[in-house]
């Protein structure tokens, strides 16, 4: 096995054997396999475990590790435990965040490879000063540097309809897929994204190191002093406190930090937000490259439109004002997330939108509850909240101007209307194919 690889792709997964193993396929299936994968199992129970020690075992072409799991902890913290053990042990240029209900096109990773060392050192380079238009800030070389590559997510339910082509953010701290629901073929020319989709990216590991944040948990395994990091396949990782190194039950494990890449604070969801709101406060912007295509099941690990993803979505969006707007925003940031809410229960009243199909499928009573749970648990976190943002407002390299640039830029903007009204009918075919089920995340 090489000891230098190009990328590590990393993923977790939760129970969902049934989609894990044809994005398995699909990765053995790679024109270009210069790649680890490292899967973050988050204690299923559907035999997932079982199928993942005997792919570790018998793969023979990519290098498999898979790190176990005792119970669900989300999607940021499995995806920064896997992060973790790529950058402290393995060596790559690259990490690729992919979703477990994936599926990449056989020339996915050949694509994000050339398309990344062309723009990095090649050709592609000199692109940045052609069309400024489709740089705006990645033009401006001696500030700005390319930490991240976006492909186009296809929805699987809706063959032609893209899912997500990078992240359109707004002011209030919410966030949208680029170009959800609408025609692949709107979607064909490279250019400067605000960051990529949580579902697949591809960064580079000095980015994610620059931005990484002190270290929340420490992972624990037994015996690393006399185990090759690179050949031992199969891991049992439980995730601890620091305070529970003082227990005598600690004894006789190696401790491993896990550094917050994504912040586990929010468990689920605008996680992949915060983290391009962090790359972007240290001058690290993103290129979509739409010929790397991957279908996506597009909710298929947690339902669209239900109680368990609103609570989330809705109490996230504060959770990236506290932690990644400056200090002369903040005030800005919560006066348009308090407007956010006239506009919704216009859509409530009208049935229009997300938050009209959330009461459709719960009832308003439920999305009411949803928005006083949500504020509550943004109180219950405040104070650990403000402590990050002292860690990531102390390190940012833009000033208040460039953020504002940023932030009113046409490019990364999304329109509120098309957040609080539009739903989009691609769903409908995942409701009918039996995809929405209960709430998963992995």
């Amino acid at each position: 096995m090489k000891k230098e690889l190009k990328s590590i792709i990393v993923t977790p997964t939760w129970n969902k054997l049934e989609l894990l193993k044809p994005f398995l396929g699909a990765l053995l299936q790679q024109k270009d396999q210069d790649f680890g994968v490292i899967v973050v199992d988050n204690g299923s129970e559907d035999g997932t475990r079982e199928f993942l020690v005997e792919f570790a075992n018998e793969n023979t072409g990519f290098p498999v590790w898979v790190l176990f799991l005792k119970e669900n902890a989300g999607f940021a913290l499995p995806n920064n435990l896997g992060i973790t053990f790529a950058t402290e042990f393995l060596d790559s240029q690259y990490i690729i965040l992919l979703n477990n209900d994936t599926i990449p096109s056989p020339d996915f990773t050949e694509i994000l490879h050339k398309k990344a060392e062309s723009y990095l050192g090649g050709s592609d380079k000199k692109n940045l000063d052609i069309d400024k238009k489709l740089f705006p800030f990645l033009s401006r070389q001696s500030q700005w540097r390319i930490g991240s590559f976006t492909p186009l997510v296809e929805n699987f339910f809706a063959r032609g309809r893209v899912d997500a082509a990078g992240i359109k953010i707004s002011p209030d701290g919410n966030a949208i897929n680029r170009g959800v629901g609408e025609k692949i073929h709107q979607y064909k020319r490279e250019k400067e994204v605000f960051g990529p989709s949580g579902s697949a990216a591809l960064h580079l590991k000095k980015a994610l190191l620059d931005v990484a944040l002190t270290p929340q948990k420490i992972a624990a395994l037994k015996g690393w002093e006399k185990i090759d990091f690179q050949k031992e396949k199969i891991w049992s990782v439980s995730l601890r406190d620091f305070k529970q190194l003082r227990d005598k039950s600690a004894a006789g494990y190696q401790y491993m930090p896990v550094k917050e890449f994504f912040c586990s604070r929010y468990f689920a969801y605008f996680e992949d937000v915060d983290l391009a709101w962090r790359l972007r406060l240290r001058h690290w912007g993103s290129v979509y490259i739409p010929e790397a295509k991957i279908l996506h099941y597009h909710s298929a690990t947690a339902k669209s439109y239900s109680p368990f993803k609103s609570f989330y979505v809705h109490r996230n969006q504060y959770f990236n004002i506290i932690r990644d707007f400056p200090g002369a925003y903040l005030w800005v940031g919560f006066w348009n997330a308090f407007k956010r809410y006239f506009l919704l229960l216009k859509s409530l009243k009208y049935r229009r939108g997300p938050a009209a199909q959330v009461a459709k499928n719960a009832s308003k009573g439920k999305v009411f509850y949803i928005t006083i749970k949500g504020w509550g648990s943004v109180l219950a976190n405040l104070t650990g909240l403000w402590k990050e943002r002292s860690e990531i407002q102390s390190s940012r390299l833009i000033d208040t101007k460039e953020f504002t640039e940023i932030i009113d830029c046409l490019r990364f903007r999304a329109t509120l209307a098309k957040m609080i009204f539009e739903t989009h009918d691609f769903l409908r075919g995942q409701m009918k194919n039996g995809e929405a089920g209960r709430d998963h995340v992995g």
